[in-house]
């Protein structure tokens, strides 16, 4: 399993006043499912793509297993909002591409995407082109993508933002199933505090102007779950309804200082 570790990163972007990240620390324990939120501008999705190696920071250091983040990796995959997939190949061959660009032999990377395939519900289904899948099947094989890759870290970026709210409810179960049994480090970047709270076992509120964390919060929604109780009620818990709450007020407050 793999850590991974942001110490005083600051980015400036041009024409902008003021950092975009000001000196944003934070480590993410082995194993660990972590949700960022905050306003927008308050660097979520920054953070996101300096773990992915998709940009550098201007002073700082970001760190997988102590080793500098120097650009992408196969030890890290993205899971996007849109699904990003290719729409001239069919499930399997979406499924199995990252897999076939890290040089996977063709019979090993079939063998595996069938797998997580059938794991993420899309048993099937591999012959079926982009357009013949609904919303959320092209959501589930983006993820089954990242998850055939085997990265040691998976990013999420808003991935269920796009969904209606009862497939979004059961892809969010998914990946907590998906997770509990990988045992991957995760982080999640979320503009959604409930989802955050039901999935994270920690979410980091940012705030923006400049982009800094603010409050970190200890959460145990998603390994209940895993426990064996339900989805609803967790989230209508008064202890997640109180979380939810206080979280949403203190964003909402630090959106308007």
């Amino acid at each position: 399993m793999t850590d991974l570790r942001f110490d005083q990163v600051s980015v400036y972007y041009p024409g902008q006043d003021g950092p975009v990240l000001d000196r944003v620390s934070l480590a993410l324990a082995p194993g660990e499912l972590v949700a960022v939120i905050g306003a927008s501008g308050c660097g979520k999705t920054t953070m996101l793509n300096l773990v992915a190696g998709f940009q550098a920071p201007a002073s700082g250091r970001v760190m997988v297993d102590g080793r500098d983040v120097t650009g992408p990796g196969a030890d890290r995959a993205v899971v996007f909002q849109d699904d990003a997939l290719f729409p001239w190949l069919d499930t399997l061959g979406n499924a199995t591409f990252a897999a076939r660009m890290q040089g996977v032999r063709r019979v090993e990377r079939e063998a595996r995407a069938r797998a997580v395939l059938a794991q993420v519900g899309l048993a099937g289904a591999e012959g079926r082109r982009i357009w013949e899948l609904s919303g959320g099947m092209r959501q589930r094989l983006g993820l089954a993508r990242a998850l055939v890759a085997d990265p040691a870290i998976l990013l999420l970026d808003e991935p269920f933002a796009a969904l209606d709210a009862l497939t979004r409810e059961t892809v969010q179960e998914l990946l907590l199933t998906l997770w509990g049994k990988s045992g991957k480090t995760v982080m999640l970047v979320t503009h959604d505090i409930e989802e955050a709270l039901f999935l994270a076992t920690r979410v980091i509120v940012m705030a923006p102007r400049p982009g800094r964390i603010v409050d970190a919060i200890k959460a145990d929604f998603g390994r209940r779950f895993l426990a064996g109780e339900a989805t609803r009620a967790l989230k209508s818990d008064p202890a997640f309804i109180r979380l939810r709450e206080q979280v949403l007020a203190g964003v909402f407050a630090r959106a308007a200082a």
